[in-house]
């Protein structure tokens, strides 16, 4: 089992990072949308 993606090996660490950090946020808004 490789992981590819990149998130947690440190490829490109700065733009997964980002996108993580960007995909929370959007979780964060999901749920207090919906409380």
């Amino acid at each position: 089992m490789s992981n590819n993606c990149g998130l947690f090996n440190g490829e490109g660490g700065g733009i997964d990072t980002s996108l993580l950090f960007f995909f929370l946020l959007l979780v964060i808004i999901f749920c207090n949308c919906y409380n």
